[in-house]
């Protein structure tokens, strides 16, 4: 096993202890209870967490949560408290819409592997969500909007995705987030502490992505005339920024728009962009060669220089694009010496 699996799973271990020996309370912001209550994991309660459609408090220790999110699902796994229900990934997953990550997960804990949803979350079946008589639901993808919160707050308490500048929307303060509202916070910090530890391993094991700027965007498809491009606010770029790669300037300007996670640049102002690395998502077949036979892509500095990466996997994908601590373990390895490699030969 790993180490920082091991790491990962005594954290686990630890969050199934303090419901019985004690844990750290938390409120409107996990980290700023971080040294609040002790004794009884119940006792933490009620907490409450902020999103980006208010607030929702927990009054007591959930027993049976549901996760309309495999990002949430990961976090909860982490911490040793499986969902009752989760989404399937059926896009990257295997066949019970599990990515090896949080299947590993499951089994190292020595559990069942929780059912999925046969539904996905652009047709959220309330019904089913009713069946299973939650105390608490995770709907953290950010497409759900309002109406799917006031639905499934009719339900139980539900947790919806952090505003998008509200400061909270990246891994650790999502896992902290997670943690507080099941009692388990102290448990979360210390597995935010832990995946730490292993980015800066990956980190100090790749000084050669030091200092290298990058445009993260998805692969062009038939008609594109401009790049859809992840801004700095997405979990996609925070994902490679901590490896020691540095986000190109466009990526902080575009994160002031409205959407705040991706923006449009014009293919014909590529010129304009100032990096010397592109790290693309293939997410259809076709995109592959759109992507590297574009005249406009092929006189930018990171296609004429050889400086690219075009992400092929689907599982690596759904890593980045979790960026929970279990999907941080599994690729950022994968990840940096991949980035390395394309580095080493453009500049060979």
């Amino acid at each position: 096993m790993p180490l920082i699996r091991r790491r990962l799973l005594a954290a686990a271990v630890l969050a199934l202890a303090l419901v019985t020996t004690g844990c750290t309370g938390a409120s409107n912001n996990a980290e700023d209870n971080s040294t609040g209550n002790s004794g009884n994991s119940s006792d933490v309660f009620p907490v409450t967490i902020d999103h980006k459609f208010g607030e929702t408090i927990i009054t007591e220790k959930p027993e049976t949560i549901v996760a309309l999110s495999a990002l949430s699902a990961d976090n909860l796994i982490s911490l040793g408290v499986l969902p009752d229900v989760t989404m399937p990934d059926t896009w990257a997953g295997d066949e019970d819409g599990y990515n090896p990550w949080t299947r590993e997960a499951i089994e190292e804990l020595g559990a069942e592997i929780p059912p999925t949803f046969p539904f996905n979350a652009a047709e959220i079946d309330y019904e089913e969500v009713l069946s299973y008589a939650p105390d608490l639901i995770f709907a953290t993808e950010v497409i759900y909007d309002e109406t799917v919160y006031e639905r499934l707050s009719e339900i139980a308490p539900t947790i919806m995705a952090p505003a998008v500048d509200s400061g909270r929307d990246g891994w650790r303060e999502q896992m902290l987030d997670t943690g507080a509202a099941v009692g388990e916070l102290a448990a979360a910090e210390e597995i935010v502490a832990t995946t730490e530890a292993v980015v800066a391993d990956v980190r100090d094991a790749h000084p050669e992505l030091e200092g290298h700027t990058f445009v993260m965007s998805r692969g062009l498809l038939d008609g594109d005339t401009s790049m859809l491009v992840y801004t700095s606010a997405s979990r996609l770029t925070e994902y490679a920024a901590q490896l020691g790669l540095e986000n190109a300037s466009i990526a902080d300007e575009l994160a002031e728009n409205e959407s705040g996670y991706t923006g449009e640049v014009s293919l014909e102002e590529l010129d304009t962009v100032d990096a010397d690395l592109w790290i693309g998502f293939i997410y259809r077949e076709e995109s592959l060669d759109l992507t590297l036979d574009n005249a406009l892509l092929g006189a930018w500095e990171p296609f004429a220089t050889g400086n690219y990466f075009a992400i092929t996997d689907r599982q690596l994908t759904q890593a980045m694009s979790f960026s929970t601590p279990l999907s941080i373990e599994w690729g950022a390895s994968q990840l940096a010496d991949a980035v390395a490699e394309v580095i080493e030969n453009a500049e060979g």
